[in-house]
């Protein structure tokens, strides 16, 4: 028995428990949330459906408040830490390209994205898979599924879409935390 590696499991369990927007804000700041608003408006208006996509984005904040644990508890090995740093690299240059993609004329290639979102994913899997559960895994599966769907993908990117405004919206935000260096 270890009280740390106890008090760690109730974190994890609890803190999944509540993902919710005001449990997300004491983890996550106005930009990112904001940003998350905006995520969330994309899914509910490809979905149909209120409660996926809260689903979704309750998903999203799962996966990073029990990542964001595991490295607070310093539960990562060296490799993981390694892994860790991969994916911060990966997910920036991914933020980059989508910025790119969004505001260079003829650059757009879905290929390439759904590429950086699937070594996105297989990270994540990697860094998480000694840690948290088949569930978890199943969480950042369903996320990336939804997010790399090529029909998706397409009409985010298509500047006559319904999500023209939406995307110009994320890409702002993304700007404005690459340049604040918080991502």
């Amino acid at each position: 028995f270890s009280s740390k590696k106890m008090a760690i499991r109730v974190e994890k369990k609890l803190l999944g428990r509540m993902a919710t927007r005001g449990l997300a804000k004491m983890f996550i700041d106005d930009s990112v949330g904001s940003l998350l608003d905006n995520i969330y408006t994309m899914a509910k208006l490809e979905m149909k459906e209120k409660k996926k996509a809260e689903k979704l984005v309750k998903n999203i904040l799962k996966i990073i408040v029990k990542i964001g644990i595991l490295y607070r508890y310093e539960q990562l090995n060296e490799e993981e830490l390694e892994i860790g740093h991969q994916l911060q690299d990966k997910f920036h240059q991914l933020i980059l390209t989508i910025i790119s993609f969004r505001e260079i004329s003829f650059t757009f290639d879905k290929r390439y994205l759904i590429r950086m979102l699937n070594e996105c994913k297989q990270l994540i899997d990697s860094l998480i898979n000694r840690h948290l559960t088949d569930k978890s895994h199943k969480r950042v599966k369903n996320v990336f599924e939804f997010y790399s769907n090529e029909e998706f993908i397409e009409r985010a990117f298509d500047r006559n879409d319904k999500f023209n405004v939406i995307m110009d919206e994320i890409v702002d935000k993304l700007n404005h935390l690459v340049e604040s260096g918080q991502l």
